[in-house]
C-alpha cells in the first residue's frame, strides 16, 4: 500500500498536478506550521493549522485548522500563497516503484 501511495505522489508531481514544497530551518527550532493549497483555474482553498497526520494529530490532541477559500476570504488566501513561494520546490525524479 505504501509504494502505491508514493507511486501516486510521483505520477501527481510528473505531472504537474502536485507540487511539493519543504522549508530549512536555521539553528534548533523546526518548521512546523502545515500549509494545504488546492486550486483549479478558477477557484483556490487553503488550509493552515496544527494537525500532523498521526493518530495524535488527528484524534487525541487538541489542533487547530483554518480554512480560507477564494470566493470568501482572497486576502487569506492570497497571504498563504505568498508565504510559500518563499520556499523551493522539492524536484522529484521520476522512479518506478
Amino acid at each position: 500500500m505504501k509504494k502505491k501511495r508514493l507511486a501516486t505522489i510521483a505520477w501527481m508531481v510528473e505531472d504537474q498536478l502536485l507540487e511539493i514544497k519543504a522549508a530549512a530551518v536555521n539553528g534548533d527550532g523546526i518548521f512546523h506550521p502545515k500549509t494545504l493549497i488546492l486550486s483549479d483555474d478558477k477557484d483556490t482553498l487553503v488550509a493552515v493549522g496544527s494537525p500532523n497526520e498521526t493518530g495524535s494529530g488527528l484524534g487525541g490532541n487538541f489542533e487547530q485548522l483554518m480554512v480560507a477559500t477564494s470566493w470568501l476570504a482572497r486576502d487569506a488566501v492570497k497571504t498563504q500563497q505568498d508565504f510559500l513561494k518563499r520556499f523551493g520546490t522539492i524536484n522529484m525524479k521520476k522512479r518506478t516503484y
